[in-house]
């Protein structure tokens, strides 16, 4: 199941491109090239996946927001929400899966989630450093009570194999994912 929700401003407009984008978007990986913004509901239906869409002008902690949410059949949820900052509109993702921050959704993304404890940051720093991977922006959550923090590197390069495997292969990282936007 797929929810997109809007809220504040973004509400009060035609929002079925931007759903409909969204729809592809997620179909992409899952379905090839072939998908677009006509079709994408169809084969969604097609995949067994239902869509809700809701709209509330209410604002919530920003004057627009889009959130979606993948529930899987076992009930797993997996939820992101956006905004645009700013004059010039810069697109930032403000909520992970629970994790409140704010990034760029650009680039090679290193996603962690990682023990709350001290010395992570450094030790990401030091295997990145050694494979010459730099880190051009990181985002820090953690949420008081929980024993797991999520962070967001943003890197120039992806890492090698050998370095993604020593980072996952520490004992304080839960995940590790490398995603490609």
């Amino acid at each position: 199941q797929l929810r997109i929700s809007y809220w504040g401003r973004v509400a009060e407009f035609d929002t079925l491109p931007l759903s409909r984008s969204i729809q592809r978007g997620w179909l992409k990986r899952i379905s090839g090239e072939h998908v677009n913004d006509v079709n994408a509901p169809h084969v969604l239906k097609q995949l067994g996946v239902s869509v809700e869409m809701s709209q509330s002008s209410t604002e919530p902690d920003y004057k627009e927001l889009v959130q979606l949410e993948a529930v899987t059949e076992t009930g797993s949820r997996f939820v992101v929400a956006g905004t645009l900052i700013g004059t010039a509109q810069t697109a930032r993702i403000v909520l992970l899966n629970g994790h409140q921050f704010e990034f760029s959704p650009e680039g090679t993304l290193l996603i962690l989630e990682n023990k709350d404890v001290p010395g992570i940051v450094g030790a990401l720093g030091t295997i990145l450093g050694s494979d010459r991977v730099n880190i051009a922006n990181m985002a820090l959550s953690r949420t008081k009570g929980q024993e797991l923090a999520l962070a967001v590197y943003q890197l120039d390069t992806a890492p090698s194999d050998a370095a993604f495997t020593l980072i996952k292969q520490h004992p304080a990282i839960a995940s590790a994912r490398i995603v490609q936007l």
